[in-house]
């Protein structure tokens, strides 16, 4: 045999992309879970210091949009590297993920008392999510994701 075996066909993923893509789905469900605990407090939030909020143009509907907008976002740069091996979706998703890891890190020490006082269970699922996304970024960079991205058929 000539080892042939091992080269992957054009639309298979590499070790490396295998664990993008899983970790990166999970970094997701992390994020929808985290999400889905926090809008009723930032609702709340919202509700109590309705004034301020509107003089900064912000509502619960703005925020959520936001949240949408950012979640779509991301799967169509998902979808750009994993289906077109796009290079561009590749260094946006490893922007978003380090600064997901810098932004968990700084917003723990910077902040001195937080706005919206968050349970365990969210801090451990943002915890995760950092983790998960700062692991799915560098997945994007190893070897074999570097020789998948080369072997671009688009």
């Amino acid at each position: 045999m000539s080892g042939s075996h091992n080269r992957l066909s054009s639309n298979q993923l590499s070790v490396g992309m295998t664990w993008f893509h899983y970790l990166f789905q999970a970094s997701m469900v992390m994020s929808l879970a985290s999400m889905a605990l926090i809008l009723p407090l930032i609702e709340q939030t919202i509700s109590a210091n309705a004034a301020a909020f509107e003089a900064a143009g912000m509502s619960f509907t703005f925020i959520f949009g936001q949240i949408v907008g950012m979640f779509l976002f991301l799967v169509l740069m998902w979808f750009f590297v994993i289906r077109f091996r796009s290079r561009l979706a590749k260094w946006i998703l490893t922007l978003v993920s380090l600064s997901t890891g810098l932004s968990l890190v700084t917003a723990k020490m910077v902040v001195a008392g937080p706005v919206v006082e968050l349970s365990p269970m969210v801090n451990l699922l943002q915890v995760l999510n950092a983790v998960l996304s700062v692991a799915s970024g560098i997945c994007l960079h190893l070897p074999s994701s570097r020789e998948w991205f080369r072997r671009s058929t688009v």
